[in-house]
């Protein structure tokens, strides 16, 4: 990632109704602009109607908020409560119809205040749900501002790719081990709704006061009630990790088009509601077997096909590509080889044909292409890794014995020493089973090219003894040939 990355986010709703919550908010970006800034040199910063000067908002206020939207914003975040204010439907209506046009910018999140069941109903709140419903947006519901800050954590750990990085520990949020103040996930709607965790934490409470009551003396008695005291907090971080991780799906899932599939919103309410039998039961396993058995059966039809037509892509592909090699008088022949290998790659690797791949990532190493050589071949090593697949030990050997030609031009040195290893541990073992001419010059060959990188290297001694062990079986294969 780059340094000096910067996330912009809106946040857009009544003015007055929320006059308190907005400064809240960038309070709380702020601070994850200072753990961001200093641990990963990314820039958060927060956009408000308060940032418009007294002078830009005669008349032109709205058309600031509009430009900031366009052509800044990352993330838009809309808080609606008992009011639709016009210029907030606007902006959410401009930042959806931004993100459409993007694809991917900025991302839209819009929040319902939870309003106790006394309120008087408001139909232009029900009208406004409607509308977001048909666009395929999600809508939770917040009755403490933590409930957005988490939302706003998710979203930026999505845009930076940087899940592994995120803990969570007793209500309490971590980011490469420093907790992110200003937010209790005690106050998160979904968490407080989960029976589970809710239930945990007062068997915690129970279990706490019986060991502070524990008389002194009684060691085994406090023994027993400590060992399921910590077991039962194990359980409980466990379980917040899990709810974390699963709201972090449903925010990278709403992130990748805006919209989220009707049946994963509705699910998304049952869990903020603490209802995860209902989740469940929207997904059930029945109809994804269903599914799947129904995309198998398309996919076996549409190879079926395919099928004809695909090998002889890959057939004529292949005469293409030997005639152009003779063709020397062609200056442009090996650009139009590159570009009938890459034609026919991706028919390649779904119809798991190996030969093919090795020889497009050879012929790149010959081009000195070494970058994308190296991710073609291993792309080949991932899909010699299919357990349904028995791949010759020799092939396996020769791609990794390239693999490490490769690696060593790319300056990996590691990674071509850990190749060219495990491609002499299955050379010497073919050679057990089968003491001819081919395995032991394979032998040497591997020998060579390791001899080379330990010379690269600078580990002169290890490379002069290989080298004379490759050159003591050449010399031995050259008298029993002649």
């Amino acid at each position: 990632m780059d340094r000096e990355k910067e996330i912009n986010v809106f946040i857009g709703s009544s003015t007055v109704e929320f006059e308190t919550e907005r400064p809240k908010l960038v309070s709380f970006i702020d601070r994850l602009d200072n753990i961001y800034r200093l641990s990963k040199g990314v820039k958060i910063k927060a956009h408000i109607c308060e940032n418009t000067s007294n002078e830009m908002r005669v008349g032109g206020s709205q058309k600031q908020h509009d430009d900031y939207i366009r052509n800044k914003a990352d993330i838009t975040v809309f808080m609606f409560g008992e009011k639709v204010g016009k210029d907030t439907v606007h902006e959410l209506e401009l930042a959806k119809e931004t993100f459409l046009e993007n694809k991917n910018r900025p991302k839209v999140f819009v929040f319902f205040k939870y309003l106790e069941k006394t309120s008087v109903p408001n139909d232009e709140i029900d009208d406004l749900k409607v509308r977001l419903r048909k666009w395929g947006y999600q809508y939770p519901k917040f009755n403490h501002l933590d409930t957005i800050k988490l939302e706003l954590v998710l979203c930026i750990i999505d845009l930076l790719n940087e899940k592994d990085e995120l803990d969570i520990k007793d209500g309490k949020l971590y980011f490469i081990n420093q907790v992110i103040d200003g937010l209790d996930i005690s106050n998160v709607y979904a968490y407080q709704n989960n029976p589970d965790l809710r239930d945990m934490k007062e068997k915690i409470k129970e279990l706490e006061k019986e060991l502070s009551a524990c008389p002194k003396g009684n060691d085994k008695e406090a023994f027993k009630i400590s060992v399921k005291l910590t077991k039962l907090r194990e359980e409980y971080h466990e379980l917040e990790k899990n709810i974390l991780d699963m709201f972090l799906f449903f925010t990278k899932e709403r992130n990748k088009s805006g919209k989220i599939d009707p049946t994963l919103a509705q699910a998304y309410a049952y869990l903020e509601q603490g209802n995860v039998d209902a989740a469940k039961n929207l997904i059930s396993q029945k109809t994804l077997n269903s599914l799947a058995e129904s995309i198998k059966k398309k996919r076996e039809l549409a190879n079926e096909i395919l099928k004809p037509n695909e090998e002889t892509l890959i057939s004529n592909t292949y005469a293409m590509i030997k005639i152009l090699a003779v063709d020397v008088k062609n200056k442009n022949r090996f650009s139009k080889i590159e570009q009938a290998y890459e034609n026919a790659y991706e028919t390649a690797v779904n119809r798991c044909e190996y030969d093919f791949i090795y020889d497009y990532a050879s012929f790149l190493h010959d081009q000195n292409d070494y970058d994308k050589a190296v991710r073609i071949a291993e792309k080949l090593r991932y899909l010699y890794s299919n357990p349904d697949r028995v791949i010759p030990a020799k092939d396996q050997a020769f791609l990794l014995n390239l693999l490490g030609m490769l690696y060593r031009c790319v300056n990996k040195f590691s990674e071509a020493e850990e190749v060219y290893n495990t491609a002499l541990e299955i050379m010497q073992n073919e050679y057990k089973v089968d003491k001819n001419f081919v395995n032991e010059a394979n032998i040497a060959t591997t020998c060579n090219n390791l001899a080379a990188l330990y010379y690269n290297t600078n580990r002169l001694a290890g490379a002069e003894e290989l080298y004379k062990e490759a050159l003591s079986i050449y010399r031995r294969l050259a008298k029993e040939d002649s």
